[in-house]
């Protein structure tokens, strides 16, 4: 609903993260990539979702990181591997 309007909430996405369903991690961190240069802290929030157990989560975060132009987001996207 908040990326349809193009309002961003970070607290919501920060829970969002946290899902247990796989699925909605993976759309929340998708939002953040879109989201990036209007968080705070992007990489902050796309730090856990590196880790994730989930191959999709994983995939989604490196297309968020992809969208942050500087180089600790390529490090932490090269983490993946």
């Amino acid at each position: 609903m908040y990326q349809s309007l193009d309002e961003v909430e970070p607290r919501l996405l920060t829970s969002l993260l946290a899902a247990s369903d796989y699925r909605i991690r993976a759309a929340a961190v998708r939002v953040a990539g879109a989201w990036q240069g209007r968080l705070t802290d992007p990489l902050a929030l796309l730090k856990t979702a590196v880790a994730d157990e989930q191959p999709l989560v994983r995939l989604e975060t490196v297309r968020a990181l992809a969208r942050i132009p500087n180089t600790p987001a390529a490090e932490l996207a090269v983490t993946v591997l």
